[in-house]
């Protein structure tokens, strides 16, 4: 899957901060998501694989890893 480290809008330098650390810092990682917004390696078409996406993050069920929607 695709996707990018995030914290939140306008916290980039926030979320850079937390993941460069050598020696990470639990309270900041519990911040940080993963948010998902492509599986280029599936061969189907894009709505294939957002729908696909959606249904695998639902099943694992975890606040750290979300999908990113597209507009």
């Amino acid at each position: 899957m695709d996707g990018e480290l995030f914290i939140d809008r306008g916290q980039f330098s926030k979320t850079i901060s937390a993941i460069k650390k050598n020696v990470p810092i639990d309270s900041e990682w519990q911040n940080v998501k993963y948010l998902v917004f492509d599986a280029p390696a599936l061969k189907m078409t894009f709505k294939k694989r957002l729908h696909l996406m959606e249904d695998v993050i639902k099943s694992i069920d975890n606040d750290y890893i979300k999908c990113h929607y597209h507009r």
